[in-house]
This record gives C-alpha cells, sequence and structure tokens, in this order.
C-alpha cells in the first residue's frame, strides 16, 4: 500500500500497490473522458474508487456533495489527492514489488 500525506491539508490517503487491469481500465476510462475542461473533476472520480483509507479534517466523508459544499479546503484536498493519485497511477511500474 502507498501512503500519501499532506500536513499542510491535514489529509492522508492509501492507494494499493498493486491495481489490477480492471481498476486500472476504469481509471483511465473515467480519467480521460472527452471534457478537457473537467479534468480534475475526471481524476478524482476515477482515483476515489482506488483509495482504501481516507482522513482529512476538512473533508472527513468522501461522500460530500460537491455541488453542495463550499469550503476552498475541499478543493485544495481534491485537486492533491487527484493529482497523487494520477502519478501513482502513472508509476505503477516504477513500485518496487515486494517479494
Amino acid at each position: 500500500m502507498m501512503e500519501y500525506k499532506n500536513d499542510k491539508l491535514s489529509a492522508r490517503f492509501v492507494v494499493p500497490d498493486k491495481i489490477t487491469v480492471r481498476q486500472q481500465l476504469a481509471y483511465f476510462s473515467l480519467a480521460t473522458s472527452i471534457e478537457s475542461e473537467k479534468l480534475v473533476e475526471r481524476l478524482w472520480a476515477a482515483g476515489q474508487p482506488l483509495i482504501t483509507e481516507w482522513e482529512c479534517a476538512s473533508f472527513p466523508d468522501l461522500s460530500l456533495s460537491l455541488d453542495q459544499c463550499d469550503d476552498p479546503r475541499v478543493t485544495d484536498v481534491i485537486i492533491w489527492a487527484a493529482l497523487q493519485i494520477k502519478g501513482h497511477i502513472n508509476n505503477l511500474d516504477k513500485i518496487p514489488k515486494n517479494s
């Protein structure tokens, strides 16, 4: 498992080191849809199913309605987490395998 932590945002999450081909395909299907203006939203939607642990003081519930929330800290956390997961996916072939 890979842990990502941001003390400034008081956020932490974990994604698996190994992600099945089906999970990878689902991620890329969601993350690369046509609407380029919604890139971060797509990256966030695609990455959420991969999160196995989540802790965040300003955004404790991943099922929070983004249409009803207006806290800019939540926006910062989503951008950070979405980009971390994208980097994780992009580097799956570089993660050392546990023996």
